[in-house]
């Protein structure tokens, strides 16, 4: 069932299960709070995911966004590049899959974060971030997101402080945030939440709880 605007209501999130992937109902369900905010406010543009793997967020996203691009390598489990055939049947598989949930399909680019030509892109309200997580390509993630954010956007990191994925959190704590003029406002499960610096005490205070910790010299929201 759609909503007036057209987009997928919460009470049909169940069918994105069917599509392989993880996420924790505590971010998957925050990420659904910024999104409806966004859309209060008039401020959900675009959407743009970093690392679309199987296709559950990015389907998520097509059901609240107008436009949304995925940008992926498409590299197999030891880290070489898939033949174009199967690139081809990844994409219709991911591109299936959105169709079926919501009626839109994505933009789907094979690209590495640092080969995308910055004319490529727009700006976005919401950035989705799990593509490589080695501390260099991370880096090179928030840099692109940074630059590509729009007013009132937010990027989501996705295995900020994971265990397995050690690079990621590396990289958390050697991105430059306040050069880029952005801060942290919420930690979930398995996700960092960040906005333009101007922005974070609104998304902090409307979204969050009463559990507050500092990180980075800011006070966000935890979420579990």
């Amino acid at each position: 069932m759609a909503d007036s605007a057209g987009f997928q209501n919460e009470a049909d999130l169940s069918a994105l299960e069917g599509i392989e992937g993880w996420w924790s109902i505590e971010d998957r369900d925050f990420c659904l709070s910024i999104m409806r905010m966004q859309r209060q406010r008039r401020s959900a543009g675009a959407a743009l995911e970093l690392g679309v793997h199987h296709g559950r967020f990015i389907a998520l996203l097509c059901s609240r966004y107008e436009s949304v691009v995925g940008i992926d390598a498409w590299l197999d489990e030891f880290g070489a590049d898939l033949d174009p055939e199967s690139v081809r049947y990844v994409e219709r598989r991911v591109e299936e899959a959105c169709l079926a949930f919501c009626g839109r399909a994505p933009r789907l680019v094979r690209s590495k974060t640092k080969a995308i030509p910055a004319e490529m892109l727009d700006r976005y309200s919401f950035i989705h971030i799990d593509a490589g997580h080695e501390a260099e390509d991370v880096l090179a993630d928030l840099v692109l997101a940074s630059r590509h954010l729009a007013p009132e956007g937010v990027i989501v990191l996705d295995d900020a402080f994971a265990s397995l994925t050690p690079g990621v959190c590396e990289a958390v704590f050697t991105f430059n945030w306040s050069a880029a003029g952005l801060s942290p406002f919420a930690v979930g499960p398995n996700k960092l939440y960040a906005c333009r610096t101007v922005d974070a005490d609104t998304y902090r205070d409307s979204l969050c709880g009463a559990k507050r910790r500092q990180l980075l010299g800011r006070e966000v929201g935890i979420l579990h």
